[in-house]
């Protein structure tokens, strides 16, 4: 997936992945710099994000399966190896990045023997320790309220439903699991925090779009949903057989949704999903993905056609994010950089889970 950057001001960045690795342009106006090439073994499954200090945070894997995390601070590129892979295998991690204060919270999932695990790892100061969550089915997303807890969403192979866990800052510590009242296994999942502290909740059941906040509401056959806040609520997808892209508004908190909307992108390109991230500053739209086409050389949003609209001067500072709760996270004066410490957070969530996994049928023994 591409990726587009917005500092608070000055240029835009443009991410993506190509027979090259990872490579990384600027963009000012109408006019991109030409490529430059990051991490020459870089996988295509990354992810960047940017902080109020217009600093570039980056975790992806190489050749290897190693997992590495990259800063750019000042125009410079630091790199760090978080996890080097004994198998020497790389595979899809699902990386996916949030930021609370100061703090790098990076969620992916690793192969272990016959299944997949979720894992949570946060990059402060003085490196850092994974935490095993769940067996998860397919991909998760991620998103943060208020108050900088983080929610991950998925479809949980120990519990058998579509749900989510949270991991409330205060507590430096992760919630239950919480199950969508859905029946079946869902897809393309996607949360989102809306400006008003409200979880929303989307995903492919059986080939159609559900969303759910307080109620499980059922729209049109599609896939890959979105969800989006600008002057409403917006919930996207796509229908790749007709090209087309639909949208539906909700002006109450997602309660009631208006009458679907066609879009089309033209007639010699088609619309895809970009990733987004951006500065604390940014008002157009809230979102992690929005979906666009290429027309004339350039990437077109819809619905927020005024994200690559840039300012060229410094804003104006807004404080630190950062919390009492995220100051006082203690996290480990060193981390091990190999999977010794997700073997022991295997056990521990093994024998949590005892009790459970004698629920499941021709479930295999761990």
């Amino acid at each position: 997936m591409e990726h587009f950057v917005k500092p608070s001001y000055g240029k835009m960045w443009h991410f993506c992945h190509n027979s090259q690795g990872i490579c990384y342009s600027s963009i000012s106006g109408k006019l991109s710099s030409s490529y430059e090439v990051l991490l020459p073994d870089g996988q295509s499954d990354f992810d960047v994000i940017i902080d109020n200090n217009d600093w570039l945070h980056l975790v992806c894997q190489n050749e290897n399966g190693d997992i590495i995390y990259m800063k750019r601070a000042k125009d410079k590129w630091e790199q760090q190896t978080l996890m080097q892979s004994k198998t020497k295998e790389n595979y899809p991690k699902n990386f996916a990045m949030i930021l609370v204060g100061n703090w790098i919270n990076i969620l992916y999932t690793l192969q272990y023997k016959n299944s997949r695990i979720i894992a949570h790892q946060i990059i402060g100061n003085d490196g850092a320790t994974p935490e095993v969550l769940d067996y998860i089915d397919g991909d998760f997303s991620v998103t943060k309220d208020k108050s900088n807890n983080i929610f991950v969403l998925y479809q949980s192979h120990t519990y058998g439903n579509f749900g989510y866990m949270a991991y409330i800052w205060s507590k430096k510590e992760w919630s239950d699991f919480v199950a969508v009242p859905v029946e079946g296994a869902v897809t393309n999942p996607h949360i989102f925090v809306d400006k008003s502290n409200i979880l929303h909740i989307t995903g492919v059941l059986n080939g159609k779009i559900i969303y759910y906040s307080d109620i499980v509401q059922n729209f049109g056959e599609g896939s890959n949903p979105v969800l989006m806040e600008k002057d409403n609520l917006y919930l996207l997808w796509e229908t790749p057989k007709e090209g087309k892209i639909h949208a539906a508004c909700s002006a109450d908190n997602g309660k009631n949704f208006s009458n679907v909307t066609e879009f089309m992108a033209g007639r010699f390109t088609s619309a895809k999903i970009y990733a987004i991230s951006y500065t604390s500053y940014e008002t157009s739209c809230r979102t992690n993905r929005c979906y666009g086409y290429l027309t004339d050389g350039s990437v077109n949003f819809y619905l927020t056609p005024d994200f690559f609209n840039i300012s060229r001067i410094p804003p104006k500072p807004i404080g630190t994010e950062i919390s009492k709760d995220a100051k006082d996270l203690l996290l480990p004066s060193q981390y091990k950089s190999d999977t010794k410490i997700i073997l022991e957070e295997l056990a521990k969530i093994s024998a949590k889970l005892d009790n459970l996994q004698k629920t499941i049928d021709n479930k295999e023994e761990i």
